[in-house]
């Protein structure tokens, strides 16, 4: 029998872009997937909507394809419910399609953190490397330099996997001085991921195919 993995994403699923570039990485685990906003009106995801300079903000995709920014805050307990919904179904392992840096989450079922797996990539770095971190939004920035806060030379560069292409080659331009580079969001893809590679000729770590390997790697 097939092992099975629990795909929850912030927004909605299904997350056909990010899915699409993984299930290749996953080999035969079949992928069941869930949002946190799935059950939700319009009116009821505006009212998750994060307050200037008030917590975490962070950002993901509806199913029709359009942005939507979220408090952190107002989205845990609707992420813990699908979490709960996965582990009812007997899933082998739960992968969270958001590499935000989430508190604890109850889970019978092996969870795995894209923001702790990737952070703890790049923290085995040595900390005199100039890093390049690319979010999505703006008003993310002042969350990144503290994430990243053990490097001591950090570069961020805003530009929405969500929006205009050229909004990732411009962002990518900003971190040409840099040793590497993260993506640090799930959003992004591998076209991206090229793109921001041939524009800053620097080594580019892309969140969903590296935390797809490491899944791959626990259940296979």
């Amino acid at each position: 029998m097939n092992k099975r993995i629990g795909a929850v994403t912030i927004g909605q699923s299904p997350r056909t872009d990010i899915i699409s570039e993984i299930k290749c990485i996953l080999g035969d685990i079949e992928i069941i997937e869930r949002g946190a906003l799935d059950d939700l009106s319009r009116g009821e995801i505006e009212k998750l909507t994060p307050v200037k300079g008030v917590g975490k903000m962070l950002v993901s995709r509806l199913r029709d394809g359009t942005e939507v920014k979220l408090s952190e805050d107002k989205i845990l307990g609707l992420m813990q419910q699908k979490i709960d919904e996965l582990n009812g179904l007997g899933v082998d392992a739960i992968l969270l399609l958001c590499t935000g840096e989430f508190p604890h989450f109850d889970s019978h079922a092996l969870l795995i953190k894209p923001g702790d797996v990737i952070k703890g990539i790049v923290d085995s770095l040595d900390r005199s490397v100039c890093l390049g971190v690319m979010v999505p939004d703006k008003g993310q920035i002042e969350m990144t330099l503290n994430k990243w806060s053990g490097f001591d030379n950090i570069v961020i560069a805003a530009a929405s996997p969500y929006g205009v292409f050229d909004g990732i080659v411009k962002a990518a331009g900003k971190l040409n001085l840099c040793d590497i580079i993260v993506m640090d969001c799930m959003g992004y893809n591998l076209q991206m991921k090229e793109a921001v590679k041939k524009q800053s000729g620097r080594p580019v770590i892309l969140s969903r195919t590296t935390v797809a390997r490491v899944a791959a790697e626990i259940l296979n």
